[in-house]
C-alpha cells in the first residue's frame, strides 16, 4: 500500500493538499522533493495567518476597550451625576434623559444584559459553522472596504502558491483546482474556483473564469493567462 493511500484513511489529520502531494510525488519518484516543497508551503501558509491574526489584534483591543468605557461610564461615571440632575429645576435635554435610562436599566438588569450578549455571541458562532452561516459570512467580508482587501489578497496569495505548487509536482490542472477550491475559508471564492474548474474540463483556459467571477485582483488572471 502507498503512502498517499495510507494518508487517504486519515482525512481529519492529513489535508487533501498534503495527500495529492505526495501521491504525485510518489508517481514520479520524487517524494523527497514533494515534501520539501511541502514543508516551504505550509510554513508560508503559517506565516500568512500569523501575520493576519496579528493585523486583527490591534481593532479587536480598540473594539474591547470601548465597550470597556461605554461599560465604566454608564455604570460608575453617569450614576454620579444622576443625583444632581434631579435636584435641578430645568428641564434636560432629551438626549441626556437618554443616557440617564441606559444607565439605570444597565445598573439594574446589568446580569440579563450580561447574559443575552454570551447567547448572542454563541449563537452566531453556531450559526456561523453552518452552510448558510458560513456564506452570508463571505458574503459580508466583500462589504467590509479594509476586510474585503485583506481577504481577496490572502485568498489571491494562497490560491497562487499553492496552485504552482500542485503544479509542478505533477498534478493534472482540473485536480489541482480542486484540490485549491477545498482550501479557500471564503465560500464565495471557492464557489469561483469549483466553477472553473467545470469550465477547465469543457476547454475554457483557467483565466477567463477567474476574471468573469469578479473576486480576484486583475494582477491574477493576467498572469494565469501568460
Amino acid at each position: 500500500e502507498s503512502l498517499a493511500s495510507s494518508m487517504r484513511e486519515h482525512p481529519k489529520i492529513f489535508p487533501p493538499l498534503l495527500i495529492s502531494m505526495v501521491a504525485a510525488g510518489e508517481a514520479s519518484g520524487s517524494l523527497d522533493v514533494a515534501m520539501e516543497r511541502m514543508s516551504i508551503q505550509f510554513e508560508k501558509t503559517a506565516k500568512n495567518q500569523g501575520m493576519m491574526k496579528k493585523a486583527m489584534i490591534y481593532p479587536m483591543v480598540v473594539g474591547i476597550v470601548a465597550i470597556g468605557v461605554v461599560a465604566i461610564m454608564l455604570l460608575v461615571v453617569i450614576p454620579s451625576y444622576s443625583t444632581m440632575f434631579e435636584t435641578l429645576n430645568a428641564e434636560l435635554p432629551a438626549i441626556t434623559k437618554i443616557v440617564l435610562a441606559a444607565s439605570g436599566f444597565m445598573q439594574s438588569y446589568w446580569f440579563v444584559i450580561l447574559a443575552i450578549a454570551v447567547l448572542a455571541i454563541l449563537i452566531v458562532k453556531a450559526y456561523l459553522t453552518t452552510d448558510s452561516g458560513k456564506r452570508l459570512w463571505s458574503q459580508i467580508q466583500f462589504y467590509i472596504p479594509m476586510v474585503t482587501n485583506l481577504v481577496v489578497k490572502t485568498a489571491s496569495a494562497n490560491m497562487a502558491r499553492t496552485l504552482g505548487t500542485l503544479i509542478s509536482a505533477g498534478v493534472p490542472l482540473v485536480e489541482a483546482v480542486d484540490i485549491v477550491a477545498h482550501t479557500m475559508e471564503n465560500v464565495l471564492i471557492k464557489d469561483a474556483l469549483m466553477d472553473a474548474k467545470d469550465q477547465i474540463m469543457i476547454g475554457v483556459p483557467l483565466s477567463e473564469p477567474l476574471k468573469e467571477c469578479g473576486l480576484f485582483p486583475p494582477m491574477v488572471h493576467h498572469m494565469v493567462k501568460i
